[in-house]
Protein backbone atom coordinates (compact mmCIF):
# COMPACT_ATOMS: atom_id res chain seq x y z
CA UNK A 1 0.00 0.00 0.00
CA UNK A 2 0.88 3.71 -0.29
CA UNK A 3 0.42 6.76 1.74
CA UNK A 4 0.79 10.13 1.39
CA UNK A 5 2.19 11.86 4.75
CA UNK A 6 2.51 14.93 5.86
CA UNK A 7 2.42 17.35 9.35
CA UNK A 8 2.64 20.21 11.32
CA UNK A 9 0.04 21.77 8.90
CA UNK A 10 -0.49 24.81 11.42
CA UNK A 11 -3.58 25.76 10.04
CA UNK A 12 -4.70 29.50 10.88
CA UNK A 13 -7.14 32.01 10.29
CA UNK A 14 -4.66 34.18 9.48
CA UNK A 15 -2.63 32.13 7.49
CA UNK A 16 -4.64 31.32 4.87
CA UNK A 17 -1.82 30.27 2.58
CA UNK A 18 -1.84 27.48 4.90
CA UNK A 19 -4.73 25.72 4.06
CA UNK A 20 -3.88 26.49 -0.11
CA UNK A 21 -1.02 23.94 0.78
CA UNK A 22 -2.52 21.58 2.82
CA UNK A 23 -5.61 21.26 0.26
CA UNK A 24 -3.14 21.14 -2.94
CA UNK A 25 -0.93 18.27 -0.99
CA UNK A 26 -4.39 15.99 -0.20
CA UNK A 27 -5.44 16.18 -3.63
CA UNK A 28 -2.04 14.97 -4.63
CA UNK A 29 -3.29 11.76 -3.38
CA UNK A 30 -5.20 10.74 -6.09
CA UNK A 31 -2.20 11.72 -9.05
CA UNK A 32 0.31 9.53 -6.88
CA UNK A 33 -2.30 6.84 -6.42
CA UNK A 34 -2.49 6.41 -2.48
CA UNK A 35 -4.37 4.40 -0.32
CA UNK A 36 -4.68 6.71 2.31
CA UNK A 37 -3.09 10.12 4.05
CA UNK A 38 -1.26 10.17 7.44
CA UNK A 39 -1.00 13.86 9.31
CA UNK A 40 1.86 13.84 11.91
CA UNK A 41 0.24 16.09 14.19
CA UNK A 42 0.20 19.56 14.92
CA UNK A 43 -2.80 19.88 11.90
CA UNK A 44 -4.17 23.18 13.61
CA UNK A 45 -1.81 25.85 14.92
CA UNK A 46 -3.77 26.30 18.40
CA UNK A 47 -6.69 24.95 20.49
CA UNK A 48 -8.88 27.89 19.34
CA UNK A 49 -7.59 27.71 15.59
CA UNK A 50 -8.95 23.79 15.79
CA UNK A 51 -12.68 24.69 17.61
CA UNK A 52 -12.57 28.23 14.82
CA UNK A 53 -11.86 26.48 11.98
CA UNK A 54 -13.13 22.89 12.39
CA UNK A 55 -16.15 23.50 10.27
CA UNK A 56 -14.15 25.18 7.32
CA UNK A 57 -11.55 22.15 7.61
CA UNK A 58 -15.25 19.82 7.05
CA UNK A 59 -16.10 21.80 4.27
CA UNK A 60 -12.51 21.35 2.49
CA UNK A 61 -12.40 17.54 3.67
CA UNK A 62 -15.58 17.74 1.35
CA UNK A 63 -14.72 19.96 -1.14
CA UNK A 64 -11.06 18.42 -2.26
CA UNK A 65 -13.20 14.74 -2.21
CA UNK A 66 -10.02 12.55 -1.32
CA UNK A 67 -11.89 9.68 -1.33
CA UNK A 68 -9.44 7.91 1.07
CA UNK A 69 -9.09 7.75 5.15
CA UNK A 70 -7.46 10.72 6.29
CA UNK A 71 -5.38 9.94 9.82
CA UNK A 72 -3.90 12.29 12.14
CA UNK A 73 -2.60 12.78 15.84
CA UNK A 74 -3.19 15.26 18.50
CA UNK A 75 0.14 17.50 18.63
CA UNK A 76 1.81 19.92 21.03
CA UNK A 77 -0.56 22.92 19.37
CA UNK A 78 -3.58 21.13 18.87
CA UNK A 79 -3.44 18.94 21.76
CA UNK A 80 -7.83 19.20 22.58
CA UNK A 81 -8.16 17.00 19.28
CA UNK A 82 -9.68 13.52 20.13
CA UNK A 83 -10.81 10.29 18.74
CA UNK A 84 -14.24 11.87 19.37
CA UNK A 85 -13.43 14.76 17.22
CA UNK A 86 -15.48 15.40 14.14
CA UNK A 87 -13.62 16.28 11.16
CA UNK A 88 -15.34 15.29 8.18
CA UNK A 89 -16.05 11.46 6.46
CA UNK A 90 -12.82 9.69 6.59
CA UNK A 91 -10.84 11.63 9.15
CA UNK A 92 -9.77 9.48 12.16
CA UNK A 93 -8.11 11.43 15.02
CA UNK A 94 -5.72 8.44 16.66
CA UNK A 95 -5.22 8.59 20.98
CA UNK A 96 -5.42 6.79 23.56
CA UNK A 97 -9.16 5.97 23.03
CA UNK A 98 -8.63 4.83 19.55
CA UNK A 99 -4.74 4.09 19.12
CA UNK A 100 -5.26 2.39 15.27
CA UNK A 101 -6.49 2.21 12.21
CA UNK A 102 -6.35 -0.71 10.06
CA UNK A 103 -6.14 -0.08 6.08
CA UNK A 104 -7.79 -3.12 3.92
CA UNK A 105 -7.01 -3.43 0.34
CA UNK A 106 -7.37 -6.70 -1.93
CA UNK A 107 -7.13 -9.10 1.57
CA UNK A 108 -4.04 -6.80 2.72
CA UNK A 109 -4.22 -4.73 5.72
CA UNK A 110 -2.32 -2.35 7.02
CA UNK A 111 -2.37 -1.04 10.61
CA UNK A 112 -1.39 2.57 11.53
CA UNK A 113 -0.59 2.84 15.21
CA UNK A 114 -1.10 6.75 16.81
CA UNK A 115 1.16 8.34 19.07
CA UNK A 116 0.12 11.75 20.26
CA UNK A 117 2.03 14.65 21.95
CA UNK A 118 2.00 13.47 25.32
CA UNK A 119 3.87 16.12 27.40
CA UNK A 120 5.68 15.31 30.63
CA UNK A 121 4.88 11.07 29.91
CA UNK A 122 6.99 8.18 28.97
CA UNK A 123 6.62 7.00 25.31
CA UNK A 124 7.70 3.61 26.70
CA UNK A 125 4.90 2.78 28.50
CA UNK A 126 2.97 3.63 26.02
CA UNK A 127 4.66 1.09 23.67
CA UNK A 128 4.89 -1.27 26.43
CA UNK A 129 0.42 -1.13 26.09
CA UNK A 130 1.05 -1.35 22.44
CA UNK A 131 3.36 -4.15 23.01
CA UNK A 132 0.06 -5.64 25.29
CA UNK A 133 -1.78 -5.41 21.79
CA UNK A 134 0.18 -7.45 19.69
CA UNK A 135 1.91 -4.95 16.98
CA UNK A 136 1.21 -6.31 13.40
CA UNK A 137 3.13 -6.39 10.57
CA UNK A 138 2.98 -4.45 8.25
CA UNK A 139 2.30 -1.30 10.40
CA UNK A 140 3.44 2.72 10.98
CA UNK A 141 3.56 4.29 13.89
CA UNK A 142 2.15 8.18 13.73
CA UNK A 143 3.79 9.93 16.33
CA UNK A 144 4.31 13.78 17.37
CA UNK A 145 7.17 14.23 19.45
CA UNK A 146 11.40 14.22 19.66
CA UNK A 147 13.02 10.92 18.91
CA UNK A 148 16.01 10.41 21.37
CA UNK A 149 18.37 8.09 22.19
CA UNK A 150 18.74 7.19 25.87
CA UNK A 151 21.61 9.46 26.79
CA UNK A 152 18.47 12.35 25.65
CA UNK A 153 20.71 13.56 22.51
CA UNK A 154 17.95 14.06 19.38
CA UNK A 155 18.54 11.36 17.01
CA UNK A 156 17.17 13.85 14.54
CA UNK A 157 20.33 15.83 13.13
CA UNK A 158 18.27 19.04 12.07
CA UNK A 159 18.04 20.26 15.60
CA UNK A 160 19.59 20.71 19.21
CA UNK A 161 18.36 20.20 22.74
CA UNK A 162 15.09 22.19 22.93
CA UNK A 163 12.70 22.49 25.74
CA UNK A 164 14.05 19.76 28.00
CA UNK A 165 11.49 18.11 30.36
CA UNK A 166 8.65 19.97 28.34
CA UNK A 167 9.17 18.27 25.62
CA UNK A 168 7.56 14.41 24.41
CA UNK A 169 10.66 12.42 24.35
CA UNK A 170 10.31 9.64 22.02
CA UNK A 171 13.01 7.06 22.94
CA UNK A 172 13.44 4.47 19.87
CA UNK A 173 14.77 1.27 21.88
CA UNK A 174 11.11 1.42 23.41
CA UNK A 175 9.40 0.70 20.66
CA UNK A 176 8.16 -3.14 20.19
CA UNK A 177 10.29 -5.66 18.69
CA UNK A 178 7.85 -6.51 15.91
CA UNK A 179 5.99 -4.59 13.70
CA UNK A 180 6.12 -0.19 13.09
CA UNK A 181 8.24 -0.58 10.01
CA UNK A 182 8.33 3.17 9.23
CA UNK A 183 7.50 5.57 12.01
CA UNK A 184 6.47 9.27 10.75
CA UNK A 185 6.87 11.73 13.37
CA UNK A 186 5.83 15.33 13.49
CA UNK A 187 6.76 18.29 15.86
CA UNK A 188 10.18 19.49 14.03
CA UNK A 189 9.61 21.51 10.54
CA UNK A 190 12.30 20.01 8.68
CA UNK A 191 12.64 17.13 6.37
CA UNK A 192 14.49 14.20 7.65
CA UNK A 193 15.04 10.54 7.06
CA UNK A 194 17.02 7.61 8.19
CA UNK A 195 16.96 4.39 9.04
CA UNK A 196 18.15 2.56 12.45
CA UNK A 197 17.51 -1.13 12.88
CA UNK A 198 15.93 -1.55 9.73
CA UNK A 199 13.39 0.48 10.83
CA UNK A 200 12.75 3.54 8.53
CA UNK A 201 11.88 6.83 10.71
CA UNK A 202 10.27 10.27 9.04
CA UNK A 203 10.44 13.77 10.13
CA UNK A 204 7.18 14.76 7.54
CA UNK A 205 8.85 18.24 7.81
CA UNK A 206 5.99 21.39 7.15
CA UNK A 207 4.58 22.32 4.09
CA UNK A 208 5.44 25.74 4.72
CA UNK A 209 7.90 27.67 6.43
CA UNK A 210 5.95 28.37 9.92
CA UNK A 211 9.22 31.44 10.99
CA UNK A 212 11.59 32.94 9.13
CA UNK A 213 14.27 30.79 11.32
CA UNK A 214 13.45 27.46 9.14
CA UNK A 215 15.14 27.14 5.81
CA UNK A 216 14.61 23.60 5.17
CA UNK A 217 12.82 22.78 2.03
CA UNK A 218 9.46 21.68 1.75
CA UNK A 219 7.72 18.37 0.46
CA UNK A 220 5.40 15.73 1.05
CA UNK A 221 6.05 12.34 0.77
CA UNK A 222 4.80 8.84 -0.18
CA UNK A 223 4.93 6.33 1.78
CA UNK A 224 5.32 2.42 -0.16
CA UNK A 225 4.84 -0.79 2.48
CA UNK A 226 4.45 -4.04 0.99
CA UNK A 227 3.01 -6.63 2.79
CA UNK A 228 6.20 -8.24 3.35
CA UNK A 229 7.24 -4.68 5.49
CA UNK A 230 9.30 -3.70 2.91
CA UNK A 231 9.58 -0.05 2.97
CA UNK A 232 10.29 2.95 0.24
CA UNK A 233 9.92 6.94 0.63
CA UNK A 234 9.32 9.23 -2.11
CA UNK A 235 9.48 12.98 -1.70
CA UNK A 236 7.74 15.49 -3.65
CA UNK A 237 8.42 19.29 -3.32
CA UNK A 238 5.38 21.31 -2.35
CA UNK A 239 4.10 23.46 -5.59
CA UNK A 240 0.96 24.90 -4.49
CA UNK A 241 0.17 28.28 -5.85
CA UNK A 242 1.90 31.19 -3.64
CA UNK A 243 3.91 28.72 -1.62
CA UNK A 244 7.95 29.18 -0.64
CA UNK A 245 10.54 27.95 1.42
CA UNK A 246 13.47 30.61 2.72
CA UNK A 247 17.04 30.47 2.18
CA UNK A 248 19.53 32.30 3.83
CA UNK A 249 22.62 33.94 2.19
CA UNK A 250 25.34 35.61 4.27
CA UNK A 251 27.87 38.61 3.31
CA UNK A 252 30.80 39.92 5.82
CA UNK A 253 31.57 43.86 5.08
CA UNK A 254 34.19 45.38 6.98
CA UNK A 255 35.09 49.26 6.65
CA UNK A 256 37.61 50.15 3.90
CA UNK A 257 37.24 47.21 1.30
CA UNK A 258 37.03 48.36 -2.62
CA UNK A 259 33.24 48.11 -2.60
CA UNK A 260 32.22 47.36 1.11
CA UNK A 261 31.15 43.80 -0.43
CA UNK A 262 28.75 44.64 -3.27
CA UNK A 263 30.30 43.18 -5.59
CA UNK A 264 30.22 39.52 -3.87
CA UNK A 265 26.61 40.34 -3.03
CA UNK A 266 26.13 40.29 -6.83
CA UNK A 267 28.58 37.59 -7.89
CA UNK A 268 26.77 35.34 -4.78
CA UNK A 269 23.43 36.24 -6.75
CA UNK A 270 24.57 35.22 -10.18
CA UNK A 271 26.07 32.01 -8.75
CA UNK A 272 22.62 31.24 -7.48
CA UNK A 273 19.76 29.85 -9.81
CA UNK A 274 16.37 31.89 -9.61
CA UNK A 275 13.57 29.97 -8.17
CA UNK A 276 10.01 31.89 -7.53
CA UNK A 277 8.79 30.00 -4.90
CA UNK A 278 12.37 31.07 -2.78
CA UNK A 279 12.39 33.90 0.05
CA UNK A 280 15.78 34.64 -0.14
CA UNK A 281 17.39 36.57 3.09
CA UNK A 282 20.76 37.66 2.47
CA UNK A 283 22.14 39.16 6.05
CA UNK A 284 24.86 41.68 6.14
CA UNK A 285 27.55 41.52 8.69
CA UNK A 286 30.54 42.97 10.25
CA UNK A 287 32.02 46.45 10.93
CA UNK A 288 31.17 50.15 9.21
CA UNK A 289 30.69 53.22 10.36
CA UNK A 290 27.75 55.24 10.46
CA UNK A 291 28.46 56.69 6.76
CA UNK A 292 29.99 53.76 5.50
CA UNK A 293 26.75 52.07 6.36
CA UNK A 294 24.67 54.35 4.51
CA UNK A 295 26.75 53.90 1.48
CA UNK A 296 26.25 49.86 1.86
CA UNK A 297 22.11 49.90 2.72
CA UNK A 298 21.82 52.12 -0.29
CA UNK A 299 24.32 50.31 -2.93
CA UNK A 300 22.87 47.07 -1.44
CA UNK A 301 19.22 47.72 -2.04
CA UNK A 302 19.97 48.73 -5.77
CA UNK A 303 21.37 45.49 -6.42
CA UNK A 304 18.70 43.39 -5.15
CA UNK A 305 16.26 45.56 -6.78
CA UNK A 306 17.44 43.88 -10.30
CA UNK A 307 17.19 40.09 -9.01
CA UNK A 308 13.61 40.32 -7.33
CA UNK A 309 11.28 39.15 -10.33
CA UNK A 310 13.40 36.10 -9.82
CA UNK A 311 12.07 34.90 -6.87
CA UNK A 312 9.46 35.12 -4.48
CA UNK A 313 11.26 37.73 -2.20
CA UNK A 314 14.48 39.39 -1.93
CA UNK A 315 15.27 40.80 1.44
CA UNK A 316 18.14 42.32 3.10
CA UNK A 317 18.48 41.37 7.22
CA UNK A 318 21.43 43.80 8.42
CA UNK A 319 23.13 42.70 11.90
CA UNK A 320 26.26 45.38 11.77
CA UNK A 321 28.73 45.96 14.30
CA UNK A 322 30.28 49.65 15.02
CA UNK A 323 33.65 50.54 13.82
CA UNK A 324 34.58 50.96 17.72
CA UNK A 325 36.14 47.40 17.99
CA UNK A 326 38.06 47.58 15.38
CA UNK A 327 40.14 50.20 16.97
CA UNK A 328 41.71 48.21 19.61
CA UNK A 329 44.78 47.28 19.60
CA UNK A 330 44.63 43.56 20.08
CA UNK A 331 41.97 43.56 17.06
CA UNK A 332 44.22 45.41 14.85
CA UNK A 333 47.12 43.75 14.84
CA UNK A 334 45.10 40.42 14.70
CA UNK A 335 43.66 41.47 11.45
CA UNK A 336 47.14 42.50 10.19
CA UNK A 337 48.28 38.79 10.76
CA UNK A 338 45.45 37.25 9.11
CA UNK A 339 45.35 39.40 6.09
CA UNK A 340 48.97 38.79 5.93
CA UNK A 341 49.34 35.25 5.82
CA UNK A 342 50.10 33.82 2.68
CA UNK A 343 48.48 31.64 0.22
CA UNK A 344 50.31 28.49 1.16
CA UNK A 345 49.50 28.90 5.10
CA UNK A 346 45.86 28.84 3.83
CA UNK A 347 45.32 25.47 4.29
CA UNK A 348 46.14 25.45 7.71
CA UNK A 349 44.08 28.33 8.41
CA UNK A 350 40.93 26.65 6.93
CA UNK A 351 41.43 23.57 9.18
CA UNK A 352 41.58 25.68 12.66
CA UNK A 353 38.66 27.73 11.30
CA UNK A 354 36.70 26.23 9.13
CA UNK A 355 36.99 22.17 10.48
CA UNK A 356 37.36 19.49 7.98
CA UNK A 357 34.44 20.54 5.83
CA UNK A 358 34.77 22.64 2.92
CA UNK A 359 33.57 24.78 1.62
CA UNK A 360 32.26 25.96 4.97
CA UNK A 361 28.67 26.80 5.19
CA UNK A 362 25.28 27.39 2.86
CA UNK A 363 26.64 30.31 1.86
CA UNK A 364 29.49 29.14 0.06
CA UNK A 365 27.96 26.44 -1.73
CA UNK A 366 28.76 26.32 -5.39
CA UNK A 367 31.69 28.98 -5.29
CA UNK A 368 35.20 28.45 -5.25
CA UNK A 369 36.77 28.40 -1.53
CA UNK A 370 39.80 30.59 -2.41
CA UNK A 371 42.64 31.77 -0.14
CA UNK A 372 41.15 35.50 0.13
CA UNK A 373 37.83 33.63 0.84
CA UNK A 374 39.28 31.73 3.94
CA UNK A 375 40.83 34.40 5.07
CA UNK A 376 37.10 36.36 5.24
CA UNK A 377 35.99 33.37 6.89
CA UNK A 378 38.65 33.59 9.99
CA UNK A 379 38.03 37.06 9.69
CA UNK A 380 34.53 37.11 10.25
CA UNK A 381 34.40 34.28 12.99
CA UNK A 382 36.73 35.31 15.32
CA UNK A 383 36.15 39.32 15.06
CA UNK A 384 32.34 38.31 15.69
CA UNK A 385 34.09 36.47 19.13
CA UNK A 386 36.03 39.57 19.55
CA UNK A 387 33.36 41.76 19.66
CA UNK A 388 31.02 39.96 22.14
CA UNK A 389 33.99 39.07 24.92
CA UNK A 390 34.93 43.23 24.55
CA UNK A 391 31.39 44.22 25.16
CA UNK A 392 31.66 41.98 28.23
Amino acid sequence: MKFLVTGDVHLSEDHPERFEAFAWIISQGDRRDVDGVLISGDLFDNNSAFRRLRGEFVDLVEEVSIGMPLITVPGNHDNDLTSGTYLGEGVRVLDRDERSYAFQKDGRKVTVYGLPYLRGESSTAYFRELDGKDVKEPSILLAHGSLVYPDREYIYSGISRQGGERDFLIYPEGLPDRGLNAVVLGHWHRFDHFVEGGRHYLYTGSPLPAAKDDFSRKFYEVIHLSPEGEVRLDKYPVRSPGSWYYRRERIFVLPDEEDNGTGRLRERLESLDGDRRRWLIITVEGFLGTEDERKVRRSMEDVIGGYRDEYYEVELDWDLAGVETLDRPIVSKFMDEVTGLEDSEIRELSELFLGDRLPCDHGDLGLELTPDKIRRRALKKSLRVMADRLEE
